[in-house]
């Protein structure tokens, strides 16, 4: 978008500036009344106006980056909040232009932005923004009155001391803490979703009904019905996950709601990986049907990507997700109907289960989703789990990235097929998009995992299986090195293979060290077959091997397949068949009684 087109209008109050397609209201404003300081003569006012206007429109006319074509919105509203606070700040300190600071009046500024973050201090980020703001008044006085004359390099030795904590980037929830927080929240919805979107329906109607109404009449006549639902059976069962004491109130209603939909924003954000931009920007109609390569069907979430200029995209929908989005629509339908809104995501009344009917519904803003997120996860039903730390919308995307790329699918049980479908759309390209963010967690998490996978499995003392002995292969070729011993001294080899471009699969009954070429269950150039791959295929497969954490899985095979074949009345048929089975299995299990000296003397 040209610099010249990003301011659209203006008005004596307000500055318009256009937006991508993301934002589907097309502009957003700049509010002088809401950056001008209360007080002040209006001489006062007029001068420092006009100055934070011709600053504004430098800023915007000459970026940073030479040659700049595009510059977001929100960047200019960034801009303008940070002023809001240094001018309110001069306010209290009887300055009413930006020539009138001085050295000492810029560290007080910033250590008033100090003591707003409480003890510990704003981030290295936050620092940073503010002198860099600094900076860029500096650099640009000559294009707006009263500027800046205090070369802000000469307070920056002093500024540092005031920085606190270094930035801390939000790390993928821990397995053991991801995993219960999804299943719990995939169980929530189908235990209670249905008794909230009826609830929601009945409440919506009644205060539409009694809006013109005496607020006493009004009033009584939506008692009435929030009385009605909290002694449903439904009701006594939230009574008990809530740990609510006594009769249900209507608060503990409105409460169950913000749960439900924390439930349903924890599925979207762990299973898709969306930003919340683009979580709150989903319509209704965001559910798509297209056809595998395999024939399969394959649902998919269409929406906007928040950094690619409001372009279209899709991410994959796996079981349970097309339920999750349907409960969704559902819930507030009546809302979204009377206000003609296509928002999948809509605004609660405050205190209430559902929106207001008197005025228009609103899409839910940014913010929402990460306090509903967090209400779901410290739900009463919920205590006894492990407890996520900075729980976040950003650490559940990294969570995401490192399921889908996950090798040893085992720990994701039902949610490994929905990971799975994912990954072959990773690997595909189609699924990241324009999302370079998401690719390079996924290709980090990716690169990670493989070498922790391969590390396990050179590090084990018995290995079966038609590719055991290329594993000890790679393993002997290492060995001359005399670094070599036990998992750190694997490192270069692993680092080696992995740069080779080895592929890994895990399953429960071994590992699949991939080749296409040597592939039983006919994959393809991303991987195994996943429908035709099982452990018979995989007994007999040139890319196949086994560890003794596997052990149990064969030695339970073994076990069953005998007690089966003492059975009276098999088939030939069926006895071949189990036989077969029985043999593979005692050829593994044999193999893995062998112990290989992980750490032989080196050879000359």
């Amino acid at each position: 978008m040209p610099m010249s087109t990003l301011i659209r209008r203006r008005t004596r109050y307000a500055w318009y500036l256009a937006t991508s397609d993301f934002y589907e209201d097309g502009e957003a404003a700049i509010d002088w009344r809401e950056i001008l300081p209360l007080d002040g003569t209006p001489a006062e006012r007029s001068a420092l106006l006009k100055s934070l206007k011709e600053l504004v429109v430098a800023l915007i006319e000459y970026p940073v980056t030479k040659g700049r074509a595009r510059l977001a919105h929100s960047t200019v509203l960034l801009w303008c909040r940070q002023l809001r606070y240094l001018v309110r700040w001069m306010a209290t300190q009887d300055i009413w232009s930006f020539d009138k600071l001085r050295p000492d009046h810029l560290l007080k500024f910033l250590m008033t932005r100090r003591e707003r973050h409480g003890q510990g201090a704003p981030s290295d980020a936050t620092w940073h923004a503010y002198i860099l703001l600094y900076r860029r008044m500096w650099e640009l006085r000559g294009k707006y009155s009263l500027p800046l004359s205090v070369n802000p390099g000469l307070i920056e030795a002093d500024a540092k001391l005031l920085r606190g904590r270094a930035a801390r980037p939000f790390k993928a929830v821990p397995e053991e803490v991801a995993l219960p927080l999804i299943n719990d929240a995939i169980e929530w919805l189908q235990r209670m979703g249905p008794f909230m979107a009826r609830a929601a329906e009945e409440l919506w109607q009644e205060k539409r009904l009694a809006a013109p109404l005496a607020p006493r009449v009004r009033t009584q006549r939506i008692r009435v019905v929030y009385e009605r639902l909290c002694n449903t059976p439904e009701a006594s069962e939230l009574a008990g996950a809530l740990c609510i004491q006594g009769p249900v109130h209507y608060r503990q209603l409105c409460q169950a709601m913000t749960i439900t939909l924390g439930a349903a924003v924890t599925l979207l954000l762990f299973m898709v990986g969306l930003r919340v931009g683009e979580l709150v920007r989903l319509d209704v109609d965001c559910l798509e049907e297209q056809e595998s390569p395999t024939g399969l069907p394959i649902t998919f979430i269409k929406g906007v990507a928040a950094k690619a200029s409001g372009r279209k995209r899709r991410w994959v929908a796996g079981e349970p997700l097309p339920s999750v989005i349907e409960w969704l629509r559902s819930v507030f339908h009546l809302a979204r109907t009377e206000s003609n809104s296509v928002a999948l995501f809509l605004t609660r009344s405050q205190g209430s289960m559902v929106p207001d009917p008197t005025t228009t519904a609103r899409r839910l803003g940014g913010t929402m989703p990460i306090i509903l997120m967090q209400a779901f996860a410290q739900a009463p039903f919920r205590a006894g789990r492990p407890v996520a730390v900075r729980l976040h919308p950003h650490a559940a995307r990294k969570t995401f990235a490192k399921f889908v790329v996950k090798r040893d699918r085992k720990a994701l049980e039902a949610l490994s097929a929905h990971y799975g479908h994912a990954y072959r759309e990773f690997t595909d390209g189609v699924y990241v998009g324009t999302d370079f963010e998401l690719m390079q967690l996924l290709e980090e998490e990716d690169r990670e995992d493989l070498a922790r996978t391969l590390t396990n499995l050179l590090s084990s003392s018995r290995t079966a299986g038609k590719a055991a002995a290329r594993i000890e292969e790679y393993r002997q070729a290492h060995r001359t090195d005399p670094a070599f011993a036990g998992k750190a001294g694997l490192r270069p080899l692993v680092e080696s293979l992995v740069a080779k471009g080895i592929k890994m699969a895990p399953c429960s009954w071994g590992y699949c060290v991939y080749s296409e070429s040597h592939s039983a269950c006919q994959g393809d150039a991303i991987g195994p077959n996943e429908i035709l791959r099982a452990p018979d295929v995989c007994a007999t497969c040139a890319n196949f091997v086994v560890t003794q954490e596997h052990h149990a899985w064969w030695n339970d095979r073994v076990r069953r397949e005998e007690q089966f074949l003492v059975r009276k009345g098999l088939s030939v048929q069926a006895t071949e068949l189990v036989e077969k089975r029985l043999k593979d299995s005692k050829t593994i299990l044999r193999g893995l009684v062998v112990e290989r000296n992980s750490h032989p003397a080196r050879t000359s």
